[in-house]
Parts: C-alpha cells; structure tokens; sequence
C-alpha cells in the first residue's frame, strides 16, 4: 500500500513479484506463469485508482489480471 501511496510502480512490481534465487529469472508454476508473493485484489486495485496511480492501475489490471469491482470501475470511468 505505501508503494501504491508513493505512485512508485517499480517498488510495487518488486513487493508483488516474486524472485527466485536463479540469476535474478522469476520462478513459474505449471502454466508457466511466474509466481508472485502476493496476490494483487481489488482492493490494492481501488486505492491505485484513488490516489490515481495510473501506471500502477495498468499493472494490475493487464498483466496481474484484477479485475476492478462496480465501485472501482465507475472510479476508473472519470
């Protein structure tokens, strides 16, 4: 949340993304999909938007897939 207070996308990405120790490659799960430390929710989605952190808000909707709930949508519509 202090990342997404700070508009700061890359320290968001570094908290979000998970590292493995193998020359910096992220590890992956059975699909092939890299596996992250948390999961990015709706929550972390609506107060991106908030505090319009619009980097922040692409990230999380286009490569972490969260999908915005009715509230957060009509916020993101403004």
């Amino acid at each position: 949340m202090v990342g997404i207070r700070r508009k700061d996308v890359s320290l968001v990405r570094m908290l979000v993304e998970k590292e493995s120790g193998n020359a910096g490659k992220r590890r992956e799960n059975k699909k092939g999909k890299p596996e992250d430390r948390i999961q990015v929710n709706s929550d972390m989605l609506k107060a991106a938007v908030k505090c319009g952190a619009k980097e922040i808000v692409e990230y999380f909707t286009q490569e972490k897939g969260c999908i915005p709930d009715m509230q957060t949508l009509h916020m993101m519509m403004r």
